[in-house]
């Protein structure tokens, strides 16, 4: 009889713990502000309106603000599954003798990713890192030509991954924040570099790969069931 008692009151102790650590799914919403950087691009001498010469080397992608939404389940106690979606409006923008605005750019991230929460699911704030693949997606852009005509771009989707780490702050059970950074690099092209040889393989051309990259800094609402 004692022993029943024992363990019932074990039971009525651990119970509400264990409740508490099974996984759950955890619902986001992010808000952030995006530091972008474009690529480089050899336009040359380009005739403008006016009769006014420019010349382009670099497409850039103006700093905007970011937001976007994931769901996460909870594999254990710290390993979580994600899936992430972020949006951004930026500005397409020619550099070189001098900025020249081509178009607006939307700019869609879809990133499945592997989170890493430390500390236990008790803990009111947990540190956190993530990293995963996926795709960035370039919204097609609507422009004005050098010809005074207007004219179109389809979208155009590229390989990426995205990395980062912060804090998570939680209010009570179910609800809470947190604080991060994300760096998303998006593979472009690649610009011919050189030559590099081997006294048995003959000579290569080399090449430098040229990314799109996205940093954001920024906060996330939690909400976990």
């Amino acid at each position: 009889m004692r022993i029943a008692m024992t363990l019932a009151l074990l039971a009525m102790t651990f119970a509400p713990a264990l409740a508490k650590e099974r996984p759950p799914i955890e619902l986001m919403g992010s808000l952030s502000w995006s530091l972008s950087e474009g690529i480089n691009y050899q336009g040359g001498e380009v005739d403008l309106p006016g009769g006014e010469t420019a010349f382009f080397n670099r497409l850039d992608i103006s700093d905007a603000l970011a937001y976007g939404a994931g769901i996460g389940v909870f594999l254990n106690r710290n390993m979580e599954l994600a899936f992430l979606w972020d949006y951004q409006s930026s500005e397409l923008v020619a550099q070189g003798s001098r900025d020249l605005k081509i178009a607006d750019l939307g700019i869609d991230n879809y990133h499945g990713v592997f989170i890493n929460n430390f500390g236990s699911p008790l803990d009111r704030m947990r540190p956190f890192v993530f990293g995963g693949l996926g795709a960035t997606y370039f919204r097609g852009v609507e422009f004005v030509d050098q010809t005074g005509q207007s004219r179109q771009t389809g979208g155009d989707a590229q390989f990426s991954t995205t990395w980062g780490g912060g804090v998570k702050i939680y209010l009570n059970e179910h609800f809470g924040f947190s604080l991060d950074l994300k760096w998303t690099p998006t593979y472009v092209k690649s610009d011919p570099s050189g030559y590099w040889c081997d006294p048995l393989w003959g000579c290569y051309t080399t090449s430098d790969a040229d990314y799109v990259n996205q940093w954001k800094f920024g906060g996330t609402l939690l909400a976990r069931f």
